[in-house]
Parts: C-alpha cells; structure tokens; sequence
C-alpha cells in the first residue's frame, strides 16, 4: 500500500516529503544530542528552554537544505532494475 502510493506521487512532492521529514526529526536529533551532552534524562535536557532558538534552526537548515540542492538530490544507486541480475 505504502509503494504503491510513493509510486504514484509524483517527484516535487516526495521531495517536500523528505524536507519536511529532515525538518520534523531536527528537533529530535537536538534532544539526542543534548541527552548526550549532559547525561541527563530526557524531560531534563532544556529543549524547552531553546523553543525560541529551534524554529530559527530549522528555517536556516531548510534555506541551506534548499540553497544546496539537497532536495534535487536523485539518487540511482538505488535502482530496482539491477536486482537479480
């Protein structure tokens, strides 16, 4: 179900997809970082405190993401056509 609908979508919008996915998991890689940093549990590790610094860091990860090309990125390595081969 799931291949046949990233089979039908078509390209622009797998790769909003994707950006809005790298953006969605920011938050949580902060968090791992920070648990690392500090050795703290994770209600401890101050990513309240950095609710005003976050959307800052996620719209310039997004601007360089987006300067970068990031996004038109099409990788060929992963074609099916030499499965089996």
């Amino acid at each position: 179900m799931i291949l046949t609908l990233l089979k039908s979508t078509g390209r622009t919008r797998k790769q909003m997809i994707l950006m809005g996915l790298d953006l969605a998991l920011l938050p949580l890689a902060l968090a791992v970082a920070m648990m690392a940093v500090r050795d703290q549990a994770p209600g401890q590790t101050g990513l309240a405190a950095m609710a005003l610094v976050l959307p800052c860091v996620m719209a310039a990860a997004a601007a360089i993401s987006l300067r970068l090309g990031f996004w038109a990125i099409r990788l060929n390595a992963f074609d099916a056509s030499g499965i089996g081969k």
